[in-house]
């Protein structure tokens, strides 16, 4: 069964998310994930700051 959320249950963190990092594929590919992630973070912050 799949389980539809809005964009704002999104945003205001009404939803959240489970993964299995226990293999170690799935931890390489998250910590990829999370290098883009704080890339665009801090590509954002400082573009914000200027």
């Amino acid at each position: 069964m799949t389980q539809q959320h809005s964009l704002d249950d999104l945003r205001e963190g009404r939803v959240r998310f489970t993964l299995d990092l226990s293999h170690e594929r799935f931890q390489d590919d998250a910590l990829e994930a999370l290098k883009y992630i704080r890339d665009d973070y801090v590509a954002a912050t400082t573009a914000a700051s200027r």
